[in-house]
């Protein structure tokens, strides 16, 4: 656990070593499953410990989350994958992109933590607030990506931007379906 927490330090940062390195770990895949289901189970815990849903809502809503996320991964996994391989002539393994998509998704665990706390994301309507939580959750996360087509795909530096933004634009529209 210790291991995951330093790496997922690391992968706040974009420290293209700790991505070059995963490439290589074989737990790295587990890890992004780990961390993908925290990032999706801590709004809705956040939400009841803070009072702004019913204990109740919590199994519901905190499944509902986790599958959207897992489901969100794999979506981001796949999209990062095909558009760097396929469209932008880089080359690499499913496998490996997707363990590091995983870990893209760490950022999205800070605003995971900042949005029940600082906004209210289950009254219904966004805030000012929520919205530039979630604008920088999104950012953020492609930045990650973009590390992920750099690292794991070796796509050239203009074309992992364009990666990113489409990696992004697709795993959000799948997120607000599936959320």
């Amino acid at each position: 656990m210790q291991r995951i927490a330093r790496n997922a330090g690391r992968a706040l940062r974009l420290d293209r070593n700790l991505y070059s390195s995963l490439v290589y770990d074989g737990s790295a895949t587990a890890d992004a499953v780990l961390i993908v289901l925290v990032v999706g189970a801590i709004p809705p815990v956040l939400g009841v410990a803070l009072g702004r849903i019913p204990m109740l809502a919590l199994p519901s809503m905190a499944f509902a989350q986790v599958v959207g996320y897992l489901i969100g991964w794999l979506v981001a996994a796949g999209l990062t994958y095909l558009l760097s391989t396929k469209v932008f002539g880089g080359y690499g393994n499913w496998q490996s992109g997707l363990a590091l998509t995983g870990y893209a998704y760490v950022p999205l665990l800070v605003f995971a933590v900042l949005g029940p706390i600082l906004a209210n994301p289950f009254d219904g309507r966004s805030d000012m607030v929520e919205l530039l939580l979630r604008l920088g959750g999104m950012l953020w996360f492609g930045a990650g990506l973009a590390r992920v087509a750099d690292v794991a795909f070796e796509v050239s530096a203009e074309r992992r931007i364009m990666v990113a933004v489409l990696a992004v634009l697709g795993w959000w529209v799948i997120t607000l379906i599936f959320l």
